[in-house]
Formats: C-alpha cells, structure tokens, sequence
C-alpha cells in the first residue's frame, strides 16, 4: 500500500474551504524541467497558490531537503516508487473530500480530468494511470474556440476566428462599426487570412452566414477585415497572428487603386470570393455592394 498524506489549503477567501488538494505518493518526475524550492513544506504552499503548478517532486537526501515544481506541460510522466527511494510527489487534484480508496492519487479511476483558469484563460489536463509504473500527464496545448468561432493555425500560433453580421436595420456598415461589432461579443479584434488558402476558407465561412439572412439583397456583401493602408502599397495591420498582409490575396494592385481606400475588406461572391480589396473606411454600402459585417478573432474557451 502507498503511502500517502493529503494537504489541504484555504484560497481565495479564508471563510471558504477549497477544493483544490495536493494529494502526496512515491515516485518521481520522469522530466526535470522545474522550479527549484528548499522547504517541502513552502513547496506544497507554493504549488497549491500557483495555478500552472500540476506536481511537485521532492528528493530526499541525508544531507537535507530539496522540492521542485513542474508547471502544466513541463512534465509528462510520473514515475512510481517506494518508500525506500525516498522519493515522493504531490498531485494538485481538485476534489471535495478525501476518498476512502487505496489507491491515490486517482483514487480507483484510471483516469482524471483537472482545469485552472490562467490570465483568464480555461486550461485542461488528463492525468492517466499508466498500468502499476505510473502517471502521465496529457496536454496538447490545443485550443478550443467559442460556438460562434473556428479553429485555424497560423504557423505557431492557434487562432479561433468568428464571422459576424451586422443586426439590422442598418445591414450595411462603416468599418469603425465593425471594430464595434468584434468588441460587442468580447472578441480580440478584426483579423485577416493569414494565408490564401485561409482566406478562402474564411470566405465560405462568411457565405455560409450570409445564407442565415436571406432579407439582405445586395449583389456583393463584403466584410471587413484588419487592415490600415499607411501607404500606395503598404498596409499594416493590428493582429499580431498575421503575416503582414502576406495572405492578403488582392483583387486588384494595390497601385491601381485610389489611396483614399484605406480600409479593407474581404470579398465572398463572384470575381471578389476569398478576395481583398481597399475600400473607404466610411462607406457601407454603394451600388450593389454592402459592407455586411466584420472578421474578428476570438478568445479560445479552453486550452486542453
């Protein structure tokens, strides 16, 4: 049977129990990516009040103490040992009350899901038994976006993009309304493809919302994208995912089109699909063209 003790702290308010513990077996991290802590009592307080703390891992020797703490994707493997090794680690797992099992720091199931909410982002991990030799900790640092949103990965970066419309009824919108329009649903701001291909994934995107609202009838319904033309040629955008405007595909040469375009929008019909093009920021609608609404990029909901 293992040996095991269970700490409990207080957090947030003093009043309130917590049901975040650090649950203590034999074994030993596999990986020694960590943060250095003397006191093996300062590292189970340190662990319990640091969000990103998963597992702390103590060696001790005859001649002292020594802790380390591993954040959430520093340590993969956790491997079992003996009271003899005097090796042990303290699990963060996040239950009400302590099991009566034998078995910790799973307690009886073979595998467990555990979450925190980092500079206001949702984190997930699974802990898994792996047979009687251990523990591994799984995190793929994927995202997961918002209903509204899609997933799309821009070299390093994961990004959730959402395609929004403008509510009537006024359809047809300036693009300060569509930097409005991405701050109204709490997004990070508008965006752009990335690359071509994104773009005209974007594109359908938008022209499958576009099927939402058949009551709009314009020939050419545009959307307004990240984008400030400082320049004949040169436009720079806010969104620090963009590759510049690499993955601008644009419709016509930026040195055919008149300077006083210093907006842009992305295009989803005819010769325009998938398309960018400068425009006036205070237009929204001319002829058969509208400016029907706005690309924003989101916030993920979960990284797991």
């Amino acid at each position: 049977m293992l040996s095991f003790t269970i700490f409990l702290l207080f957090l947030l308010f003093p009043s309130v129990e917590s049901n975040t513990k650090i649950v203590v077996v034999w074994g030993v991290p596999v990986e020694q990516s960590a943060v250095k802590v003397n006191d093996w009592n300062k590292c189970i307080t340190q662990c319990l009040n640091d969000v990103q703390c998963v597992v702390s891992g103590t060696l001790i020797q005859k001649t002292g103490t020594s802790c380390n703490l591993f954040h959430l994707g520093s340590v993969k493997t956790v491997r079992k040992t003996d009271k003899e090794s005097g090796q042990k680690v303290g699990f963060k797992r996040t239950i009400d009350n302590c099991p009566n099992s034998i078995d910790p720091p799973l307690f009886g199931k073979s595998s467990v899901s555990q979450t925190f909410v980092y500079n206001g982002d949702n984190y997930k991990y699974n802990i898994t038994k792996i047979g009687t030799t251990g523990w591994s900790f799984g995190f793929s640092n994927t995202i997961q976006c918002p209903d509204d949103s899609f997933l799309s990965v821009r070299n390093k970066n994961q990004v959730c993009i959402s395609v929004q419309l403008f509510p009537g009824p006024n359809f047809c919108k300036m693009q300060a309304d569509g930097i409005k329009l991405c701050q109204s649903i709490g997004a990070i701001g508008l965006t752009g493809p990335y690359t071509y291909p994104e773009g005209n994934i974007i594109a359908n995107h938008a022209a499958n919302k576009l099927k939402e609202t058949t009551s709009v009838k314009y020939k050419y319904q545009n959307f307004w994208i990240d984008g400030d033309r400082t320049g004949k040629t040169t436009v720079k955008v806010s969104d620090p995912t963009l590759n510049g405007v690499e993955g601008y595909d644009w419709q016509t040469s930026l040195t055919k089109v008149d300077e006083t375009y210093s907006c842009v929008y992305l295009g989803t019909k005819g010769i325009y699909f998938g398309k960018t093009y400068p425009y006036e920021c205070s237009s929204d609608k001319a002829g058969g063209f509208c400016m029907r609404g706005a690309i924003c990029r989101t916030k993920p909901v979960t990284y797991y």
